[in-house]
């Protein structure tokens, strides 16, 4: 695969590293007969080490295969997930670090997705959305109506976020995994 195919979440290898995750991709376009350049920010999948590493757009760069298996989240112990494969209803244990982000969304029972490297999970992914219960939410003032106005309410996992004026306490919205953003309220 050319470099200016890379999209991010890709696992590539690399001169300087041998199973690495694009984390932030970019590409910056040259100037009358100059090529532009692909800069990338790479995430060792095995140490945790960052590298940084700019390649022209045609460079080839080798994808390594990655299996995706769907688990269900059972629960948590510290730092440690338990999750279950659905149809064989096989039991791993991975560190919750491989979620990133998106482990604070995480509640019983949601369907994930592992990411695993020569039988080694080194990412999980949510699905694009989920639904879960406001626990706290700012008071509505009155008069706070304007256009695109936001108040803050905490979720039933604990993470913070910003919703409408309209949304209440126990209602069940649907959240965005990607950038925590409010997308509708649940029926």
């Amino acid at each position: 695969m050319q470099a200016n195919e890379l999209r991010t979440g890709n696992i590539i290898q690399s001169s300087d590293c041998r199973d690495c995750s694009v984390t932030k991709y970019e590409y910056s376009q040259g100037s009358g007969r100059q090529l532009g350049n692909v800069h990338l920010e790479l995430r060792d999948v095995r140490t945790g080490r960052k590298t940084l590493e700019r390649l022209r757009p045609y460079d080839m760069i080798e994808i390594v295969r990655v299996d995706s298996t769907p688990f269900q989240f059972l629960f948590q112990e510290g730092d440690v997930l338990t999750l279950m494969h659905p149809e064989t209803y096989d039991q791993i244990t991975v560190d919750s670090a491989i979620f990133g982000s998106q482990r604070s969304l995480l509640k019983e029972g949601v369907d994930v997705t592992v990411n695993l490297l020569d039988g080694e999970p080194i990412s999980g992914e949510l699905p694009p959305t989920v639904t879960l219960r406001v626990a706290e939410a700012e008071p509505y003032v009155q008069g706070d109506s304007a256009t695109g106005s936001l108040k803050g309410a905490t979720l039933e996992t604990g993470v913070n976020v910003s919703v409408p004026p309209y949304v209440q306490v126990d209602d069940l919205i649907i959240i965005n995994t990607q950038d925590l953003s409010f997308v509708k309220r649940a029926t």
